[in-house]
């Protein structure tokens, strides 16, 4: 069973109307020559120009998804250390500092760090 990749409308810009289609997946052959996909099915306008296979079954490149999830662990870490410098200097100034409230992530937001840490562990 074939299922087409997921499209989106999004603006071309603030000015205009008119609304593009995104294409969210590309197939193997576009995405090997890194051009843009139009994402029809069963062949791409880019494979039927090539005359070549047009396969929409195989996995992105998980290279990116372990860049993304190293590059958002040090910016949570130098984060976190310049949270713990600005709380020690308010300390320092006698300021009272409340307590950090003990709630877990908001609904919307928990399916996603779910996700990028299982993309990350592939």
């Amino acid at each position: 069973m074939h299922i087409p990749p997921e499209t989106s409308n999004r603006r071309t810009s603030r000015d205009s109307g008119r609304r593009v289609k995104h294409v969210s997946r590309s197939c193997q052959e576009c995405r090997r020559r890194k051009v843009k996909c139009n994402g029809v099915t069963p062949k791409c306008s880019g494979c039927i120009d090539r005359r070549v296979a047009c396969d929409y079954s195989g996995e992105p490149d998980r290279r990116h998804t372990r860049r993304l999830m190293q590059a958002l662990k040090t910016s949570n870490e130098r984060q976190e250390a310049r949270i713990q410098q600005l709380l020690n200097y308010l300390e320092n100034l006698g300021a009272p500092i409340p307590p950090a409230p003990e709630s877990s992530p908001e609904p919307e937001t928990r399916g996603v760090a779910e996700a990028v840490q299982r993309r990350g562990d592939a």
